[in-house]
């Protein structure tokens, strides 16, 4: 019986320590990214307001994104996802209010690729550390 009670004290042992190393082995499994910038008339080059921006091409409910320019034109997007280096998000960018923002704009299929140079952190061997930011301009057209 004591003999028992000592090989699943050790099995626990093991077990508890293997898994410990599991879960610390690649901290890398998920980043941060944001993606901000101004999305602007193509003709005039004013700032729009209340454009919608829709992240695609995913149907896992927590990354159903949905973002709006603020009254000079500025958004900005942080996402949690798995990193991959270059990393790409692609969004839907469409004017949603029927004129009340100087015209009605057409919508907009964009990709937006991350780089080694939007990593906040990269140690020598190129490995992500951190956060990657991209500022990211857009320009509508008028329908």
């Amino acid at each position: 019986m004591k003999s028992a009670i000592v090989k699943l004290i050790w099995i626990s042992i093991l077990f508890v320590s293997v898994f410990f190393v599991a879960c610390s082995i690649d901290k890398t499994t998920f980043a941060q990214y944001e993606i901000n910038g101004t999305v602007r008339d193509a003709a005039t080059n004013l700032p729009l307001k209340k454009i919608r921006m829709i992240r695609l091409g995913t149907d896992y409910l927590l990354y159903s994104d949905t973002i709006y320019t603020d009254s000079i034109g500025k958004y900005s997007f942080t996402l949690t996802d798995y990193y991959a280096k270059n990393a790409t998000f692609s969004l839907k960018i469409e004017d949603y209010d029927a004129g009340l923002n100087g015209g009605e704009f057409a919508t907009q299929n964009v990709n937006v690729k991350f780089s080694a140079s939007d990593w906040s952190y990269v140690d020598i061997v190129g490995d992500y550390k951190g956060e990657a930011t991209k500022n990211q301009d857009f320009q509508l057209t008028k329908k």
